[in-house]
């Protein structure tokens, strides 16, 4: 089982959070935007770029902090692929992204590296875990599985 489920409607964007430890919900919850300095920065130089839309690539995606607010702003003037490998994670994003109605948003369950191979998924106890986002595959992680990358 997953941690329950909260739904905060912030300035930045409406999310699914878990009610649990994790840093980055507890962020969202009392700031209502997480690294707000670097996604005012995309939002300019994204919004800067007229001769085509532009492509954002989000790795490491988490549940959509950066691309969903940058999404809701500049809405068919961006599009923005993200990637998140957490299972558990990646649906969260997509819960997000459907909950902001952002069809300039495109999630993907993969990790993402310098080539293809299969890599280890350290499994994750989201109910304890206070950095879901620090995440790393490692290959010393336990009870790992196999995803394609």
């Amino acid at each position: 089982m997953y941690p329950k489920v909260s739904v905060l409607k912030t300035a930045s964007g409406d999310f699914m959070v878990w009610s649990g430890p994790d840093a980055l919900g507890k962020m969202l919850l009392s700031e209502g935007i997480h690294e707000a300095s670097i996604i005012n920065v995309s939002k300019y130089i994204l919004s800067s770029i007229k001769d085509r839309v532009p492509h954002v690539l989000d790795i490491g995606a988490n549940i959509g902090s950066y691309a969903i607010p940058i999404a809701r702003e500049l809405g068919e003037k961006v599009a923005i692929s993200c990637f998140e490998v957490q299972k558990p994670v990646f649906y969260q994003l997509c819960g997000n992204i459907f909950l902001n109605s952002l069809s300039n948003v495109t999630a993907y369950n993969y990790a993402v590296g310098e080539r293809t191979q299969k890599v280890d998924i350290p499994s994750v106890n989201y109910e304890t875990c206070f950095n879901v986002g620090g995440y790393s595959i490692d290959p010393t992680g336990r009870d790992a599985r196999h995803v394609r990358a």
